[in-house]
């Protein structure tokens, strides 16, 4: 709670910068939000796949029975 507190002081307290911002600023912050989502996406197919390997693992029909003695 007290840090939500120290956030809205700071964000409440921000006072005009008058500074230039570079032509090229814009396009590296779309990079980053661009690498940011694509980063997301794939994390999510990741997790998906595996996700389904694990589950189709559970249902799959095994030969022979559960124990592994060789010999």
């Amino acid at each position: 709670m007290k840090v939500l507190v120290v956030v809205a002081f700071l964000i409440a307290s921000v006072l005009p910068a008058h500074a230039y911002i570079d032509g090229g600023s814009g396009s590296y912050v779309l990079q980053i939000a661009m690498a940011g989502v694509l980063a997301l996406l794939f994390s999510l197919k990741l997790a998906w796949t595996r996700l389904r390997t694990f589950v189709s693992g559970l249902f799959s029909k095994r030969s022979g029975s559960d124990s592994r003695i060789d010999g």
